[in-house]
C-alpha cells in the first residue's frame, strides 16, 4: 500500500494520504517528484515497534531517510518486564 504525505518547508502537513486517493485528488503530479510538496510515507504500525519496548508516545511523523515515516517514541523493558512477557509468550 503506497502512501504519500504534504511537505511545506520540509516539515509534514496534516496526514499521509493512500496512494489511490492521491492520484484521484492529483491526477497532474507526479509523487515521485519532491518538488511537487510530496514525499512517500511508510506506516509503522505499533506493534512493529519490538517485543521488549514499552511506546511512550507517538506516532508522530519524521523523516527516515528520504521517506516520512510514523515514529514512536520508546524505551527498553526492564529485565522484570520482560520476564513477565516472556511469561506469556511461551
Amino acid at each position: 500500500m503506497d502512501m504519500f504525505i504534504k511537505i511545506e518547508n520540509g516539515q509534514t502537513v496534516g496526514h499521509p494520504i493512500m496512494g489511490s486517493n492521491f492520484r484521484q485528488a492529483y491526477p497532474n503530479i507526479d509523487p515521485s517528484d519532491p518538488a511537487h510538496g510530496f514525499a512517500k510515507f511508510v506506516r509503522v504500525n505499533r506493534e512493529d515497534v519490538g517485543q521488549y519496548k514499552v511506546v511512550l508516545s507517538g506516532p508522530t511523523y519524521g523523516w527516515v531517510g528520504d521517506t516520512v515515516q510514523d515514529i514512536w517514541e520508546t524505551r527498553d523493558m526492564t529485565p522484570e518486564e520482560q520476564a513477565e512477557v516472556d511469561q506469556f509468550t511461551e
